[in-house]
């Protein structure tokens, strides 16, 4: 009974308001500006805000069917305009058309699970997606910091496949607050401040996950979700900061 509460009490730590994740295209407009000009960039911010009416979309079967359409129909022509033909500063990146597949062979899956109404699935599938876009952006000029965002990106992709296999995902916990705390390296005020949230509950996850009992199973998706959560939170404050909000 003790433990239960206890469990309980840890993570009443991480709830939020809000649980449920969203395509972060916050994030995506720290790379891309809300408006952007270079057809590249144009879309790969469609494709992240297309993603995110998918999820948004996701109590309501047929606007989930109509945006899920639109998507797809979106990332073929993003496709077959830059899978073979890149950007002058990716073309140095050797992974880009295994990268193309990679979302490909997600975004193929999203109709099938859509005709046999699985929609958890379908929502997973989609944040995937829009996680793996970033990937896209690796080999663009940026600032440390930058890079570090799209790592940290990366480490929740891994930590969501690793929580979904039920396989072990202590590396990824490792990598997500090991990257966190270089990212944390890079930030002054006030950027710091409009990060504590999330950093505080990576800190708190890798704290909890190494303390007896080791995995906390049941709980360990919700509390990857509260700081993937964070994280989102963090980028929108920063794309008001940089509107002068």
């Amino acid at each position: 009974m003790f433990r239960a509460l206890k469990l309980l009490f840890v993570v009443g730590i991480f709830l939020g308001p809000a649980l449920g994740l969203a395509c972060d295209t916050d994030l995506m407009i720290l790379f891309t500006g809300k408006s952007p000009s270079d057809t590249f960039f144009q879309g790969i911010f469609r494709l992240a805000s297309e993603a995110k009416d998918v999820g948004q979309a996701s109590g309501a079967p047929e606007a989930v069917g109509k945006n899920v359409h639109q998507l797809m129909k979106t990332w073929i022509g993003f496709d077959n305009q830059f899978s073979q033909e890149p950007p002058p500063w990716a073309r140095s990146d050797r992974d880009w058309q295994r990268k193309f597949k990679e979302l490909a062979d997600l975004i193929g899956n999203f109709d099938s699970r859509l005709r046999d109404k699985k929609l958890d699935q379908l929502h997973t599938g989609v944040l995937a997606f829009s996680r793996k876009l970033f990937g896209l952006l690796t080999a663009m000029p940026m600032p440390p910091e930058k890079r570090s965002l799209i790592r940290i990106v990366s480490d929740f992709q891994t930590l969501s496949v690793a929580l979904e296999e039920s396989a072990q995902f202590r590396e990824g916990i490792e990598a997500l607050a090991s990257e966190t705390r270089e990212y944390r390296g890079f930030l002054a005020s006030p950027a710091l401040k409009l990060s504590q949230e999330f950093l505080y509950k990576v800190d708190q996850l890798e704290k909890l996950h190494l303390a007896p009992p080791a995995s906390l199973p049941l709980k360990m998706s919700i509390l990857v979700a509260v700081a993937e959560s964070a994280f989102q939170k963090m980028n929108a404050r920063a794309v008001k900061r940089s509107e002068g909000k």
